[in-house]
Parts: structure tokens; sequence; C-alpha cells
């Protein structure tokens, strides 16, 4: 499952978040974070077509953050930017029927993955903010590649063995 786009409602969650850090109305938070997103998506694809050096998710997300507070022009303390980092990318919130949907697939004998672009120190946290225990992570940081490169949606066939036709990948975004 990708994680960012398939479980998590990253949208609503980070209005809240993102307010619990920054003395902001809601609508300058929901703008904030859809430029901030839009921006990591940008430095994500760039990096993948430039197929040099590997920039990992936290890092693409610190610099897709100063380039948003750069262009929306705001000015952010390092303790803010420190608390949007992790307060907010460690906490979203699962759509409603997430969890309930993979602990019925866990229950029926499936093995469950997340695929994802984060990095894992980045996916960690969010079984615990989710309550959604995964058997296997796979991210970016360990292909050394984003999606929708090759490299990350093999990680499932070079570390466990599998035949690509034994597994499905869910996904939320027309990028997978």
């Amino acid at each position: 499952f990708d994680m960012y786009s398939a479980l998590l409602d990253i949208f609503s969650s980070a209005v809240p978040l993102m307010q619990d850090v920054l003395d902001l109305p809601e609508e300058s938070c929901d703008k904030l974070f859809r430029t901030w997103r839009s921006e990591q998506w940008l430095y994500m694809l760039l990096n993948g077509c430039t197929r040099t050096n590997f920039i990992s998710y936290s890092d693409i997300t610190k610099r897709a953050l100063d380039y948003t507070e750069f262009k929306l022009n705001y000015s952010f303390t390092p303790e803010q930017k420190e608390q949007l980092l992790h307060h907010v990318w460690e906490n979203f919130k699962a759509w409603p029927e997430a969890k309930e949907v993979l602990d019925e697939l866990k229950a029926r004998g499936y093995t469950i993955a997340m695929l994802s672009n984060g990095d894992r120190a980045m996916l960690e946290p969010l079984q615990q903010s989710t309550g959604i225990h995964f058997d296997h992570i796979f991210a970016a940081d360990m292909a050394r590649c984003h999606k929708p490169g090759p490299e990350i949606y093999a990680l499932p066939t070079v570390e466990l063995g599998m035949d690509v036709a034994d597994f499905l990948h869910v996904c939320g975004s027309a990028n997978d």
C-alpha cells in the first residue's frame, strides 16, 4: 500500500497539525500545505528524472518547505520548521476505513506492506499514529529511487523473493 496517498488523508490532517505549530488561519495552512506538497512532488520527480544523486524524501521535504516559505513570503523560526517537518509528517491520520480494511486483510492471512516514497525513518512513526502495523516497509531510501522509478517497485521481489504476479500495489495517486 502506498502510505501518503492511499491510506492517509494528508490534506485534511495537515491543516490542524500545522495550526498546532503556526498561528495561522485554516485557509493559510491549507494553501501552505498544498504548495509544500506540490513542491515536494516536483523536487521528487525532478530528482528521479535526473537519475544522478538520490535525494532522500526527508531532504526533499525540507527543501520543499524552504521554497514554500520563500514563495508564500513566510518567515518560520528554525523551531517551527523542525516542528512542521516532524509534527505534521509523523501524525497524519488514516482514512477512516483504512485500519479496518488492513486489519481484515491480515486476519485473512495476507501479508501487508507499505511501499512509499518516504524514508523508512519517516514511515515508521506513522504506524504508531495510525495504529496500522505493516509486516514490511519498503521505502524509497532502500531503493535509492522514488516512484515511478522501477527500482522501488522491485523492492518486494528483491527483499521477499516474490514474483511480481504474487503481490498487488494499492495506490491513491496517478503517479503510481
